[in-house]
């Protein structure tokens, strides 16, 4: 009798302390989300209100719709802006190897983002002017697609953050006057100080894959980056019941038959990253081998757009 107790004993003793690890593993993840994007400067001061007249008033000179403030994405962008990142070299991957897309997912925001970052241009309007002189910081800039914006600077060092999905932000200011360009670019070589930083241009739809051009810096020594242009590629049918999927991100519209999503998916076995689809109200979302809780998407319909992630290309057949 002793020993079935102490066996019983031993057993809720290593249930509790099973129990009290996957807590405090739960307990770090979600301080882990909050700190990687925790910022005391996620409100719009005087230099980035102005930023934001600038865009305001330019996307309304071209026709293009006004866009909301968000707050996720001000958190995003003031995060970006101070961290190592955004110092030369510029990178859109972050000190914690974090591309855009993830960091506004782990900043609160419940889509994607483009992005364009600089550093070392004296004001506002200095960085704006370098960011309209260049194709790719322009055409985030007045890209009818997006919706919410965020803005942030921490000193010269700047981060503007662009989406797809209105989550509450506030109107930004509009203004019928479109603002003066008082900086004109010109041409340096690579590697040289005054070379432009790289800067992000987002998913005109979703979730982006990049062409990288080279930004023309306005000033010494303000720096762009290379701009991260994302575009989704239209795939092509294999066959009538599949398609070719490309490495990297892909928008499709299934027309296959309703299935589980992993049935669904078979023929393209490991490839598989992770899938996304938008039912209206919240994101769906499918990681391969990841328990019920964190799956939320259990089957894939037809006539249903889904963001599928792939780590190699292959044939879809299904």
């Amino acid at each position: 009798m002793g020993r079935t107790r102490a066996r019983v004993s031993l057993a809720l003793f290593a249930a509790a302390m099973f129990s009290a690890a996957v807590w405090a593993a739960m307990s770090v993840e979600g301080a882990r989300a909050i700190t990687d994007c925790d910022t005391e400067t996620a409100g719009n001061d005087s230099a980035e209100l102005a930023m934001l007249q600038l865009v305001s008033s330019m996307r309304a000179s071209q026709g293009a719709n006004a866009l909301v403030v968000s707050p996720n994405l001000n958190r995003m962008a003031a995060w970006k802006s101070g961290d190592s990142s955004n110092l030369p070299p510029l990178s859109h991957t972050d000190s914690l190897g974090r591309a855009p897309f993830e960091r506004a997912t782990d900043c609160g925001y419940g889509s994607g983002a483009a992005e364009n970052i600089a550093y070392g241009y004296p004001s506002a309007q200095a960085t704006f002017d370098a960011w309209m002189a260049s194709s790719g910081h322009r055409a985030n800039i007045l890209n009818p697609t997006y919706v919410a914006i965020g803005i942030g600077h921490t000193g010269n060092s700047w981060a503007m953050n662009f989406g797809f999905l209105n989550d509450g932000g506030a109107p930004a200011p509009t203004s019928t006057s479109p603002p003066t360009s008082t900086a004109t670019p010109t041409n340096t070589p690579p590697g040289s100080p005054t070379q432009a930083p790289p800067t992000q241009t987002a998913p005109t739809q979703a979730p982006p894959t990049a062409t990288r051009t080279i930004a023309s810096p306005t000033q010494s020594p303000g720096q762009l980056a290379p701009t991260f242009t994302p575009t989704v590629p239209a795939p092509t049918k294999t066959a009538a019941t599949g398609r070719q999927m490309i490495q990297g991100l892909n928008l499709v519209t299934y027309s296959g038959p309703t299935l589980p999503v992993e049935h669904a998916l078979g023929s393209l076995g490991s490839n598989v990253e992770w899938v996304y689809t938008w039912d209206g109200s919240n994101w769906l979302r499918y990681f391969p081998g990841q328990p019920p809780y964190v799956n939320t998407l259990k089957t894939l319909q037809p006539g249903v757009a889904y963001f599928i992630a792939m780590r190699g290309a292959a044939s879809w057949g299904y």
